[in-house]
This record gives structure tokens, sequence and C-alpha cells, in this order.
């Protein structure tokens, strides 16, 4: 996710220095911020059991993509769709940076990392999993985090 979540600054970041370079020159450039949507996206990315989805929860896509579209039309150069995406992307800003790395990680579901280690193991036919071990590291890891 470190990457994932590195990646979308750096498009912000990207997005809203060339809106500025561009400005009067008749060319827009929209970054579009979703938030989470209510699309087959977390059932894909097994993360329909993530915090983010069960505690949190997604709008509708319909309404995301008519805030998208709306904003792209006026020409701005950042889209935050729904008043909860846009006080959680804001509040990004003023709060400590080790306060919203944690919160980050806490919104994925603790179980996933597991899965995934389970998903690995099978895919490339390894020996049976140190499935003891992995729900170990796992725990131990949870309870340094939160």
């Amino acid at each position: 996710m470190a990457v994932y979540y590195a990646s979308k600054a750096y498009v912000l970041s990207f997005s809203e220095a060339l809106a500025n370079q561009l400005g009067g020159s008749g060319a827009t450039v929209t970054c579009f911020c979703p938030g989470p949507t209510d699309t087959n996206f977390q059932k894909r990315a097994r993360m329909e059991d993530s915090r983010l989805f069960k505690r949190i929860g997604a709008m509708d896509a319909g309404t995301v993509a008519r805030d998208g579209y709306r904003g792209l039309m006026a020409g701005r150069p950042v889209v935050i769709s729904g008043l909860r995406n846009w006080l959680v992307a804001e509040s990004v800003r003023f709060g400590p940076r080790r306060m919203v790395t944690s919160i980050s990680r806490w919104t994925r579901a603790p179980e996933l990392a597991f899965d995934v280690a389970l998903e690995i193991y099978n895919k490339f036919n390894w020996t049976q999993p140190p499935i003891d071990k992995l729900k170990s590291l796992q725990a131990k890891r949870f309870r340094s985090v939160y």
C-alpha cells in the first residue's frame, strides 16, 4: 500500500502544479479523488472486509461519477467527491504524519496480509506455509502498530 499511496500523492501534486502552470492557456487539468466507491473493486482487491469499506463506507458510483464530471467541466484542478472524503483528505494536511500513516494502515484489514501470504505460497506451489508462524507475526505486527 505504501507505493499505492505514494503514487496517489505524486499524481495529486503533479496535477496541481501542472494545472497552475497551464493557467490562462485554455487547457485545464483535473485530478479526481473519488475516495471509497461502491464498485467491484473492493471484492477484486479482497478489501470488502477492510475497515475502509466496512466501517467508513463507500459512496454510490453514480454520485461519484457525477461529482467528477462536474468538477472536470468546471475546470477545477482537484475534485474530491463527498463531504466525508473531503474532510478526510483535508485532515491529512493538518494531522501529524505518524498519525496519518497509522490511520491509513488501520483502514486495511489486518487479515489481508495473511491472505496474500497464503496466496503467494499456493500460487508458486511452495511447501505448505508455516501458518502458526504467519499468524503469530501478524498478531505481533498488529499490536505494535495499533
